[in-house]
């Protein structure tokens, strides 16, 4: 049997997709809907979009690259988020081994560098991307 659901631009009707996807409910615009972009479904003999995916930010790797992002301005000293975060990531599924926090920090690092990287950056946010990197290195809470 066939999966439900496919690519748009796979058998589908790719002016129909893109005409749902502009019309659909989203705080979020789709800028411009492509059919990289679409998953539909068959729905007795019409085609539907099932989802409108946004592949900016996709890759494989460790679920702590996300984790390390969310918890980037998270502080030991004043924790907001901790330990909700990580015990409602627990019971959904989600495995954190020992030194969980330390690697996710790590590993956002290089999120941290490459934002360095880009031009015309305001002396602010230097400074505060600087200290997030140093304070990663030194394992310490940033100093804001």
């Amino acid at each position: 049997m066939a999966h439900p659901i496919r690519r748009a631009g796979s058998g589908a009707s790719r002016g129909a997709a893109c005409r749902q996807a502009r019309c659909r409910k989203s705080s979020q615009p789709l800028s411009p809907p492509g059919k990289r972009n679409l998953l539909v479904r068959k729905v007795g003999e019409k085609w539907t979009v099932a989802a409108v995916l946004d592949w900016e930010f996709a890759v494989a790797g460790s679920p702590l690259v996300d984790v390390g992002h969310f918890l980037r301005y998270e502080t030991f000293s004043r924790p907001r988020v901790e330990p909700h975060f990580s015990n409602g990531y627990v019971e959904a599924g989600g495995r954190l081994g020992e030194g969980w926090r330390r690697l996710a920090r790590v590993i956002d690092l290089v999120a941290l560098c490459e934002s360095l990287t880009h031009d015309a950056l305001p002396d602010p946010v230097v400074a505060e991307l600087s200290e997030l990197v140093t304070a990663t290195i030194e394992d310490r809470d940033p100093e804001f």
